[in-house]
């Protein structure tokens, strides 16, 4: 677990609640008979074997809005709420909604590549899940604010660029250590790449916007003192 400092905000997340709200609804609505593994989704969740063959490919954006069971549910809208907002509040809504759905294709298509190199057998599971897209917001979050200053409980303060940095290290070391493992590390690799992809192209294209963004805003009521 990780906690971010609270920080003013310009706009209001929708996007980012939205989704963390359209997840939520969608696994209880999608919820098996013990109440906590999802039922037989096919259809819906990702396969790579379905993928190659060119059919089912709504199940690139679709499968991120299923989740196998609550820990994996709620892990991902933990962090989707905790680096989604300040990603949302600098590309604007409709970008980062884009933005979003763009790292979820990118992950399941690296994932499917991925299997089919380094575990064949592999192509034919079903994978479910947010944490690709999520991967690319935390590229987006290390980008725009690589310095903020991040706590881990129980460890400390550790700088934003540091801790993400890490993480997706972490996630290429088991992408081949443990490609036939129940985690698909592959998909969160290839949404962090999507993420750093995307937010340098924004970056580049909207400077202005960009800019904007990384003014300052105070809380409402509160003034600067100017200096003589």
């Amino acid at each position: 677990m990780v906690i971010e400092e609270p920080r003013p905000k310009k706009r209001i997340p929708f996007i980012t609640y939205g989704l963390i709200i359209a997840n939520v609804i969608i696994f209880i609505a999608t919820l098996g008979p013990d109440g906590n593994n999802i039922r037989d989704m096919w259809g819906w969740w990702f396969v790579a074997d379905e993928f190659f063959r060119g059919q089912n490919l709504h199940t690139l954006i679709t499968a991120a809005f299923l989740h196998g069971n609550w820990v994996h549910l709620i892990s991902n809208m933990y962090f989707l709420w905790i680096f989604g907002d300040d990603a949302e509040d600098t590309m604007g809504w409709v970008t980062f909604l884009i933005f979003y759905l763009f790292c979820a294709i990118v992950a399941s298509a690296f994932f499917a590549l991925v299997t089919a190199a380094f575990n064949p057998a592999g192509i034919y599971q079903p994978c479910v899940g947010a944490s690709g897209a999520i991967f690319g917001v935390l590229a987006a979050y290390a980008i725009f604010f690589p310095n903020r200053t991040l706590l881990i409980p129980g460890w400390g303060r550790v700088t934003a660029k540091y801790y993400i940095a890490l993480y997706a290290v972490f996630e290429i070391i088991y992408t081949f250590v443990d490609p036939t493992g129940y985690t698909a590390h592959s998909a969160h690799v290839g949404g962090f790449l999507a993420g750093i992809f995307f937010t340098f192209a924004f970056k580049k294209l909207f400077q202005e916007q960009y800019q904007v963004s990384k003014t300052h805003f105070l809380p409402a009521g509160r003034t600067i003192k100017k200096h003589s």
